[in-house]
């Protein structure tokens, strides 16, 4: 019955602590975007590699200087944190008791946005352990963001071994190369059988005011739809890409994507979703929305495709 209680309690402040990384790493995500915006290849790549130094050393200050944080860093990725890691055992019984007694209903996110610190005094370290959740997220990005860019970027000259070299001659025209491969705007890395899967899961979902095909999938996740979709629902749709998302299916900067290509229509107005809307349903796809069970049950058959 104890444990019972427990749980319950758990999952009620599992809610509270998804909500505050859920913000914090969408704002970091938003800004290593902008800032991408204005810089070359190099430069990109170069910004990335310190903000994945300086992330890292954070998070080795705050496992040498909360012990009880360290577990994070193998249970980051788990949905119930709180109740899987070691992290309340790991607690003294005082910092404990305050946990158990701490009324949800009491958190005001504002307050907390303002000062992060806020609610230490009663949750004792929450405001750490949210961090580390972060920066452990963040971590993640930035290394799948510096590789993909490592992929990008042209091989200098000198780093190719030359057998022989050759003059063109006079009358040699040179021949345009032509670019193969395919778009990948969302850094997608699902494979045929996994896109139908989730083609499934969102015509069942109905994520879209219309049925899709396969190929429709496809074509949105390389950036060629023929038109555009509308959503049926913002938050349900915000829900899918953010546990595509979470586990490393596509890019976190998919909020970013969908609105700069306008791939999504708004059901209301019928205009291209912002960075905005899918961040506001983001934020708000807590608790999670009508029809999130459809698509957590087809996101565990991704595993098996």
């Amino acid at each position: 019955m104890e444990d019972l209680e427990r749980k319950k309690k758990f999952d009620r402040l599992q809610k509270l602590m998804d909500r505050c990384v859920s913000s914090a790493y969408t704002n970091y995500v938003d800004s290593i975007y902008r800032k991408k915006e204005f810089l070359e290849l190099k430069q990109a790549k170069s910004m990335l590699q310190q903000e994945s130094m300086r992330r890292t050393d954070e998070l080795s200050r705050l496992y040498l200087s909360y012990p009880a944080i360290s577990c994070v860093e193998a249970y980051y990725e788990e949905k119930e944190l709180l109740w899987e890691s070691t992290f309340y055992e790991s607690l003294t019984r005082e910092e404990k008791a305050q946990w158990m007694d701490f009324n949800p209903l009491d958190f005001d996110f504002a307050k907390y946005s303002a000062e992060p610190t806020f609610y230490n005094d009663r949750l004792p370290l929450f405001s750490f352990l949210i961090e580390a959740i972060v920066l452990e997220k963040c971590a993640v990005y930035l290394k799948k963001e510096i590789d993909f860019l490592i992929m990008a970027t042209p091989m200098a000259p000198n780093s190719i071994v030359i057998n022989e070299i050759h003059t063109p001659k006079a009358n040699e025209r040179k021949e345009e190369k032509k670019v193969v491969g395919k778009a990948n705007i969302f850094h997608s890395t699902l494979t045929t059988e996994q896109i139908e899967i989730l083609t499934n899961c969102i015509n069942e979902a109905r994520v879209f005011t219309t049925s899709i095909t396969i190929q429709n999938l496809t074509n949105f996740f390389n950036g060629k739809l023929e038109g555009v979709l509308v959503s049926n629902n913002n938050r349900l749709l915000a829900y899918l890409m953010s546990q595509l998302s979470a586990r490393n299916y596509i890019t976190n900067e998919w909020q970013s994507v969908i609105a700069s290509q306008q791939l999504v229509l708004g059901k209301a107005k019928e205009k291209p979703l912002t960075r905005t809307d899918l961040s506001s349903a983001n934020d708000s796809a807590r608790p999670e929305p009508k029809g999130s069970e459809i698509i957590d049950k087809y996101i565990k058959q991704l595993k098996k495709g």
